[in-house]
């Protein structure tokens, strides 16, 4: 089962390669066992991109511990 999101605001996803094409109302199906992301038309009712998805394995960075200045 896929998860869906609608593209909301092209202008705010342009920089990005798989929402070139991109139009507001346009969903978004990431299936996240197989990996991937489908960027489908509802206006021509096809898919009009493909693209691998990175989620996952990454480990938690922990920001380091704020210094503290010594008195003298």
């Amino acid at each position: 089962t896929p998860t869906v999101a609608t593209v909301s605001d092209p202008e705010a996803l342009k920089d990005q390669a798989f929402f070139a094409q991109a139009k507001q109302g346009d969903k978004v199906l990431i299936f996240a066992e197989a990996k991937k992301a489908f960027l489908y038309s509802v206006l021509l009712n096809k898919i009009i991109d493909v693209a691998p998805l990175n989620i996952g394995t990454q480990k938690a960075v922990t920001p380091p511990a704020p210094k503290t200045e010594e008195k003298n």
